[in-house]
């Protein structure tokens, strides 16, 4: 009977979360450091047909090499856990949140707002760097195009974005890679209207 009555005591002191020396600690959740997912928001303007983008992904720029290369290899980003995406005229997607600590902030990390648009790029691979606040170190947004015209604005005023550009190429999945010429237009945003973290 007593063995039941300690047990029973023991179980209560648990439930309730009393940590004294010994006993089981709680765990805490979402305790302090920086964000660990990323998600982008990518725009088509109005008045445009739509596009097509067969893989996006996102890495942390690398710290040597061309600016266009990531640290590691990008991390995929999907849409309702599907690759890619065909996006019409005044539409925006947003992809599902991706694990990549980008930066200390939480929340919108960086904005844009494509307002024109430029067709030509079927089959490119289009590398974009953007600064993120909260990190002393741009990410770098990776389309691979399978059609149509991409919206973009140039000469953003936002500084440290630079477009890289290569045709014939699917580079998402690719760190390290070369031949891309860029920057191409000034401190271009392309598509990407929000990056986000939490």
């Amino acid at each position: 009977m007593m063995k039941r009555i300690v047990s029973f005591i023991f179980a209560i002191l648990c439930l309730v979360g009393l940590t004294g020396a010994g006993w089981l600690p709680l765990v805490k959740s979402g305790g302090g450091g920086s964000p660990t997912q990323v998600r982008v928001t990518f725009t088509q303007i109005t008045g445009v047909g739509s596009v097509t983008v067969n893989n996006a992904s996102i890495g942390i720029q690398a710290g040597s090499g061309d600016p266009y290369d990531t640290s590691a290899t990008p991390v995929e980003l999907k849409f309702a856990g599907v690759s890619g995406f065909t996006l019409a005229a005044a539409n925006s997607i947003t992809s599902d949140w991706a694990t990549l600590t980008v930066s200390s902030s939480t929340g919108t990390v960086f904005s844009g707002t494509p307002d024109t648009s430029e067709g030509g790029w079927d089959g490119y691979s289009m590398r974009v760097v953007y600064p993120a606040t909260g990190s002393a170190t741009p990410v770098v947004v990776i389309m691979d195009v399978a059609g149509g015209a991409v919206s973009y604005k140039d000469s953003s005023g936002i500084a440290g974005v630079a477009g890289y550009y290569k045709a014939a190429t699917a580079s998402y999945a690719t760190a390290d890679v070369t031949g891309f010429t860029g920057p191409y237009g000034t401190n271009r945003v392309q598509a990407v209207t929000l990056i986000e973290t939490q």
